[in-house]
């Protein structure tokens, strides 16, 4: 790079930096991006973290609290005010429904490139009327001052706006990226050990937030099918949330205490993927699904709920493992299927990675990415392809 090439100020908005599947995603995006061509800063509406605060501090990248109430016009002078500061030129926000506050104030302070990213297909409250009022007035603030509107599935951006593909000026899909350099099968022995678990048994893994959309709760009562006749099964569940306590509680209440680890959040998921057999996801909804992604990355089969989020990704080979949400008892079959099956699991794994090498590497996404922030701007992105 040349002394006078051109540096982006951009800003990302965001909920939090805390443990999840956008974070990591950002922070894998920004350890891909030649940050020599981008000045960023990371808002974050709801809460301070510091789960990644030495990934970000090493990447030179500055994270403040930029708190967002549910009266947005405190929110917009505040986050205004951010954007001069720091006189920002691009801003992307990843808070679905809720960008439109973040777009009307990029919009008043005349920042040129405003983007709105949306995440998934799920509202993440429950739906009442004034609810109901409050989100669709917010997306409309979305649809009138964002200059692009990206969506980082189909199936997400057909949630938001049904006829968005007639508008291919304003709307586009970005997938999210895996770094498969970092996620690839190793050998799991040692965590295994380390973790207790015994060297033949069969490990059901999981990785996401206790969340609702998560579904922990099919999760559990298929694992305790599956123990009826898979008794050597053992399930890990790496992550943590608000709905810890009813999961676990429900855990106790089949008597399979001894045969669920709970890990909490944990960063070294890739050694935690390679200890486990079989991924099971069975999500009532999602966006595009990086623990999935990350799932694949590592040769893992997949059980998963069909939805469409998770349809389109899955190679077709893996559709037949695939289920409607909530359906304990299919769930258990194909995981039982797969655990007889050590060398169905191993050609479905090898599927799943090169599904995630030909359309989902961190390097395609952050280039697309970056190249839709600075598009307006009149430039190229400075984005690393590995």
């Amino acid at each position: 790079m040349t002394s006078s090439a051109r540096r982006y100020r951009v800003l990302l908005v965001v909920s939090s930096m805390d443990a999840g599947g956008l974070e990591t995603y950002i922070v894998n995006v920004l350890s891909t991006l030649d940050l020599a061509r981008f000045d960023v800063t990371i808002a974050c509406t709801r809460s301070m973290s510091d789960w990644y605060s030495g990934e970000l501090t090493s990447l030179g990248v500055t994270t403040l609290h930029c708190p967002n109430p549910y009266t947005q016009l405190s929110y917009v002078r505040r986050v205004a005010a951010l954007m001069r500061r720091r006189r920002i030129e691009a801003v992307c926000d990843f808070r679905s429904g809720f960008a439109g506050p973040t777009m009307f104030a990029a919009w008043l302070v005349g920042v040129r490139s405003r983007i709105a990213a949306v995440r998934s297909t799920g509202v993440g409250y429950e739906r009442t009327f004034l609810r109901n009022a409050y989100v669709g007035a917010l997306n409309a603030l979305t649809r009138r001052f964002a200059t692009r509107i990206l969506g980082n599935a189909e199936p997400v951006l057909d949630s938001f706006h049904a006829s968005w593909r007639d508008e291919p000026k304003i709307y586009g899909v970005v997938p999210n990226g895996v770094d498969t350099a970092t996620y690839r099968r190793k050998d799991g022995r040692d965590l295994r050990h380390a973790l207790g678990l015994p060297e033949d048994a069969i490990v059901v893994g999981h990785v996401g937030r206790i969340h609702g959309s998560k579904d922990h709760r099919t999760i559990i009562s298929a694992f305790a099918k599956l123990r009826e006749s898979v008794r050597n099964a053992r399930l890990l569940l790496v992550g943590d949330g608000v709905s810890k306590g009813e999961v676990e509680r429900h855990v106790a209440e089949l008597g399979l205490a001894k045969a669920v680890l709970f890990t909490g959040a944990r960063k070294d998921v890739p050694a935690l993927l390679s200890g486990m057999d079989i991924f099971f996801f069975p999500s009532r909804y999602e966006g595009l699904p990086n623990a999935l992604l990350e799932a694949m990355s590592c040769e893992l089969p997949i059980v998963a709920s069909n939805i469409p989020e998770i349809a389109h990704v899955v190679p077709q080979e893996l559709s037949s493992w695939l289920h409607d949400p909530g359906d304990t008892e299919a769930f258990a079959n194909s995981l039982a299927a797969l655990s007889a099956a050590p060398s169905t699991r191993k050609r479905l794994g090898r599927l799943g990675r090169d599904r995630v090498l030909d359309r989902f590497s961190i390097g395609t996404s952050a280039k697309r990415l970056s190249e839709e922030w600075t598009a307006p701007l009149g430039d190229a992105s400075g984005a690393t392809l590995p």
